[in-house]
């Protein structure tokens, strides 16, 4: 009797099985996976690429078409939100955009420090000794304020300048914070001076409103005290 053309063991059976499975997997592709333990490597360019059900692409990490490697994020649509590139300077920067697609924050390529938008507006002070806010009384009353203004950074910062209207005067001045002292009081006499007060926390909580008074009062002579103030937020 002939020999029947069969695999010759269980074994041979099985090896053919998972190739053509592997075959298979190779067609269909990576579906789902999880990674409990270690992480994901990328080497030689290779890049991540995240594209949603519409062809818009949302996330790529990976090369440029120039070789760089920058980050894209996406919104649904395909309208950035945050993305890094490379300016004429060879830096690179990251840009935050908004549904316009316009930068509204942005580090600064050129210099490679710093911020580039946005464009923060620099307060001044008058310093004009008889042109600030001031007082004669002799009881402390309000020359300048916030108005109520929300907290989004945990601490302010105050810089006061100050000065007397006349040589023989002297007065003080002070801080409240939502009706309460911060900072100790601080002397005014007839010349003009600065003082910082801070950086103090703010109470509450986030976008909380808050309402930062100056105050100054006349301790000696005739003429008026004088202050005005500048706050800016600052981080912990």
């Amino acid at each position: 009797m002939g020999q029947v053309n069969q695999p010759s063991n269980l074994l041979d059976r099985i090896i053919r099985l998972e190739k053509r499975v592997e075959e298979i997997w190779k067609k269909v592709g990576l579906a789902s996976a999880v990674i409990r333990k270690g992480g994901l490597t990328l080497l030689d360019d290779a890049y991540l690429r995240m594209v949603d059900d519409n062809n818009d692409e949302i996330v790529y990490i990976g090369p440029d078409d120039e070789g760089k490697q920058i980050i894209r994020i996406r919104r649904e649509g395909g309208a950035d939100v945050l993305y890094t590139y490379t300016a004429a300077s060879g830096r690179q920067y990251w840009a935050l955009t908004d549904n316009a697609h316009q930068i509204i924050f942005s580090d600064d390529a050129e210099s490679g420090q710093g911020i580039a938008r946005p464009w923060i507006p620099i307060p001044v002070l008058t310093t004009r000794f008889d042109q600030m806010p001031s007082t004669p009384n002799t009881n402390f009353e309000l020359v300048q304020s916030t108005a109520f203004r929300p907290k989004q950074s945990p601490f302010w910062r105050v810089n006061t300048s100050h000065c007397t209207t006349a040589p023989d005067t002297a007065g003080e001045a002070r801080l409240i914070l939502d009706g309460v002292q911060v900072g100790a009081t601080f002397g005014v006499g007839f010349v003009v001076a600065w003082t910082d007060i801070g950086p103090f926390p703010v109470p509450g909580t986030h976008m909380s409103q808050h309402h930062l008074e100056l105050h100054c009062r006349r301790t000696a002579g005739t003429g008026r005290v004088g202050a005005n103030m500048i706050v800016e937020s600052q981080q912990s």
